[in-house]
Formats: structure tokens, C-alpha cells, sequence
């Protein structure tokens, strides 16, 4: 009896001890990495979300919209099961659309069906993004800019809008609803005033037209400073043609990034000082729809002129 006694105590005790030594089960977790901690409004980034949880553990899929003001875009997915722990990787394209230091709005990981208010299994360290204005401070002085207009994006994911599952559809309708407003304010006051739109300037009949359209922009925007954000956007619009046509880059059906890639690539053609300002143009159009910056008279001249100097020299013989 007493060697029965002793031989379940010393399987208990192997038991206890194996018990003792099992792993504990793996923690879940939050991570995002950036290809880079700068960009301007709407210019392409990479974005990498991993999310791992204990293997047996149902979790809430990606919500893309849940990260506004910052518009995803997947490319790809990989899960994997190792040490009894799910790890997911996805891979994105983003977009961010407001100006300043941004931190970016992980959502945390929750299980899958939690009932409202339950603790999130895990949350990402704070990662931030500086979303820069491709018009420096020095180009909108502040005497130029009368009603600031800006996108203040809450620093917590949990103080985010709840747009019912197109957050990032919402905030981008609303930036633009803000510009529009802006401007639509602008000419009305100048037809409470008396004075008759200037009509735009006629699209350029061939490539060598943009620097004197872009010219007649500037001198429209001498005459009519409120109207600075609408000039801007139309000296885009005709630096995107400019491009296209003088350096064969497709600008009018790429994004800004892409385009000061593109031109990059096509050095030969579009030497660096050029490069720069046409993609300086192009950003602070971006950031006047995208994200309703401010455009000051001065700054939108200096960013015009500048283009149009440069498209100039291009001429007929090329750079």
C-alpha cells in the first residue's frame, strides 16, 4: 500500500513539474512599420501591419477604414502558424490626407465577436508620420493667408470619427467639402462685391503654351489673392498636361509621388532643379484638395513662377 502511495506521489509530482515547465501561451501582439517617417499629402507609402495572437483565437479582420485620415490600400497577405501563435503580415499602400505630425491610428487587436467595451487584446506602440506642406513656411506668410483652414486629426484611434465603416471615404469628402466651401465663399464675396469671376484662363493649345498660361494664372491671382487655392489647383492641372506632352511622363493619370518618381527616372529629359519645382507645384495643389492647407497669395505666386520659369527654359531645343 505505502510503495502504491509513494509511486502516485512521485507521478503527481512528474506531472506538476512537466506542468511547471509547459510554455507559457504567446501574448498577442501589434506592430506597424513605415518605408518612411516624412511624406507629402497623397503621396504613396508602404505601409506594414503584423498582428499575431494564440493559435485557437478568432480576432477581428483588417477594417481599411478604420485608419483615417490615412487611406489603405492592400497588396498582399501572409498568415503563418508558429510556437502556437498566429502570425498575420500585410502589406500596404497608403495614403495620408492631413498636414502635420500625424500619429498614425492603429486600431488594436480585438477577438473577434467581443461585446462593446471589452478590452482590446493588444495595442501598437505610438508610430508617428510627418506629413509635410510642399509650401515651406517661408512661402505662405501669414499676412497672406486670411482663414487658415486645417485638418486636425485626433492624436488617440478610439477619438477617430465612427463613419460606419468608410471612415476614409468620409474624411476625404470632407476635406474636399471644406475647399469647395472655401472657395465658394470666396467668389461669393466678390460677387456681393460687384465684381464678375475672372474666366479662366483657355487650356493651352500645345506644350509650349503652359508657361504663359501658368504666367496668366499668376497675373489673375494678382488681381483676385482670394482666389489663391483655385489658381493653384488650375497651374497643376496645367503642369500635369505640361509634363505629360514636353517629357512624355503620364501626370495626369498618376498620383504626385508617382509622378516625382517618374521624373526622376527620366533625368535626361527633366533635370532636378525642374523636377523639383514642377513637383512642388503639383504637392501643394495636393495639399489645398487633399487636406484644405492654407494658400496664401504670395506662396502660390513664388510656386507658379518658379514652374513656369523652368518649363520655359526647357524650350523648343529641350534641357
Amino acid at each position: 500500500m505505502s510503495r502504491a502511495v509513494a509511486l502516485g506521489g512521485l507521478v503527481l509530482a512528474l506531472w506538476a513539474s512537466a506542468a511547471g515547465a509547459r510554455e507559457p501561451e504567446p501574448a498577442p501582439g501589434v506592430r506597424v512599420s513605415l518605408d518612411r517617417e516624412e511624406v507629402a499629402p497623397g503621396e504613396p507609402f508602404e505601409l506594414v501591419l503584423e498582428r499575431t495572437w494564440p493559435e485557437g483565437l478568432a480576432v477581428e479582420p483588417v477594417d481599411e477604414a478604420a485608419w483615417a485620415p490615412i487611406a489603405l490600400v492592400r497588396q498582399d497577405q501572409a498568415v503563418r502558424v508558429e510556437a502556437g501563435r498566429v502570425v498575420e503580415r500585410t502589406r500596404f499602400r497608403a495614403q495620408a490626407f492631413a498636414l502635420g505630425r500625424l500619429r498614425v491610428p492603429v486600431p488594436p487587436l480585438r477577438a473577434a465577436g467581443a461585446a462593446p467595451g471589452t478590452p482590446a487584446l493588444a495595442r501598437a506602440a505610438p508610430l508617428w508620420l510627418q506629413v509635410r506642406s510642399a509650401l515651406a513656411p517661408a512661402e505662405v506668410a501669414a499676412a497672406d493667408v486670411e482663414a487658415p483652414l486645417a485638418l486636425e486629426v485626433a492624436a488617440a484611434p478610439e477619438a477617430l470619427p465612427d463613419a460606419g465603416g468608410g471612415g476614409a471615404r468620409w474624411l476625404l469628402l470632407a476635406a474636399g467639402l471644406l475647399a469647395a466651401g472655401a472657395l465658394g465663399l470666396g467668389m461669393a464675396r466678390r460677387r456681393a462685391a460687384g465684381s464678375a469671376p475672372t474666366p479662366s484662363p483657355a487650356a493651352p493649345a500645345n506644350a509650349e503654351d503652359a508657361p504663359a498660361r501658368l504666367a496668366a494664372l499668376g497675373a489673375r491671382l494678382a488681381a483676385e489673392p482670394a482666389a489663391a487655392a483655385e489658381v493653384l489647383v488650375l497651374g497643376a492641372d496645367v503642369a500635369r498636361r505640361w509634363i505629360e506632352r514636353r517629357l512624355g511622363v503620364p501626370a495626369p493619370r498618376l498620383t504626385t509621388g508617382e509622378t516625382g518618381r517618374a521624373l526622376a527616372a527620366a533625368s535626361d529629359r527633366a533635370p532636378p532643379d525642374l523636377a523639383a519645382d514642377l513637383r512642388a507645384l503639383l504637392a501643394a495643389a495636393d495639399a489645398v484638395k487633399f487636406a484644405a492647407a492654407p494658400a496664401g497669395a504670395g506662396g502660390v505666386a513664388r510656386v507658379l513662377e518658379r514652374a513656369a520659369r523652368r518649363m520655359a527654359a526647357v524650350g523648343e531645343g529641350g534641357p
